[in-house]
């Protein structure tokens, strides 16, 4: 939970739902992405990648600073079928059949009170078990 002195500017970003323009291309994106919960088909090492966001805030958001929340998708190998997909010669109930159970994870961006315009802040999300990308936040101030 965020300190008093960091309260949430607004609603959670959702990192994958809310950007009309995403760089690598989003199959790309995604596919990379699944990598981190994938653990047997994931490449042994890979270096982290920045994935930029663009933030843009009110004069009053900048002076005041406080946590840009973004929710990421994270995923857990599905208890039921152990990851296969399937229970004996069907597919799984309770992950549809893709061995994955997605849900979100926060991630809190701290601004600083006085952020100036352009400022990068630069995240890892590994705590959230995303180990290939980390987060670049540019502040865009209105």
């Amino acid at each position: 939970m965020p300190s008093p002195l960091f309260s949430p500017l607004w609603d959670p970003i959702r990192l994958f739902e809310e950007f009309e323009s995403i760089s690598p291309s989003r199959g790309e994106l995604v596919d990379r992405w699944r990598q981190n919960f994938d653990l047997p088909h994931a490449p042994k090492s890979q270096t982290p990648r920045e994935l930029s966001v663009d933030v843009t805030l009110s004069p009053e958001q900048a002076s005041s600073g406080g946590a840009v929340p973004i929710e990421i998708p994270v995923a857990q190998r599905c208890g039921r079928c152990d990851g296969t997909g399937s229970t004996g010669f069907f597919p799984c109930d309770q992950c549809d059949g893709h061995g994955m159970r997605w849900r979100t994870a926060r991630v809190d961006v701290l601004l600083p009170r006085g952020v100036r315009d352009g400022t990068v802040i630069q995240s890892a999300m590994s705590h959230a078990g995303v180990r290939n990308f980390f987060l670049s936040v540019r502040v865009c101030i209105a």
